[in-house]
């Protein structure tokens, strides 16, 4: 105190110079913490957004050309070791994945397993027919059948058709 009164005009104990800096560190540490929080909250958003987006088409290389398809589009999806064939509008698109690992990237309110080699889009579903075997049929909107098979009747059973 007695050297603070020689040079500045009014006098600074050591506890009001601690008392200072801390308050001045306070703040810039808190700082630094709201900005940190607001860059990784923007970035969860952005990442969340940008998943999004590109979870709703496909790209399929056809020989020398990529071509983009939307994934609510999708009738129906068939294993074809290595291959998964995938029909949009009569036309098959081979790609290379799995049924397991394509149904996770798919809506599961539209696009149920049937089989243990078949996706359905049950939009494209016309009507259901038993198979007395406890198997059914399923006939698409563009006539094709498709079967289910017992063992997966009960992911048809969570939607509003019901065999």
């Amino acid at each position: 105190a007695l050297i603070s009164q020689n040079f500045m005009d009014s006098s600074y104990t050591f506890v009001s110079l601690i008392k200072n800096k801390f308050a001045n560190d306070l703040l810039l540490i808190m700082t630094c913490y709201i900005l940190m929080f607001l860059m990784i909250r923007n970035h969860q958003l952005f990442s969340r957004t940008k998943k999004s987006i590109t979870n709703k088409t496909l790209s399929i290389k056809t020989g020398n050309q990529t071509k983009i398809i939307q994934l609510d589009k999708i009738e129906w999806i068939q294993a074809e070791t290595p291959y998964i064939g995938i029909w949009i509008e009569q036309n098959k698109y081979l790609y290379q994945s799995t049924l397991s690992k394509i149904l996770t990237e798919l809506d599961p309110e539209k696009i149920i397993r049937i089989h243990r080699s078949t996706i359905v889009n049950i939009l494209e579903v016309e009507h259901i027919e038993s198979r007395s075997n406890g198997d059914y049929d399923l006939f698409l909107w563009d006539k094709t059948v498709l079967r289910l098979s017992r063992n997966y009747r009960q992911n048809l059973n969570r939607t509003q058709l019901k065999p």
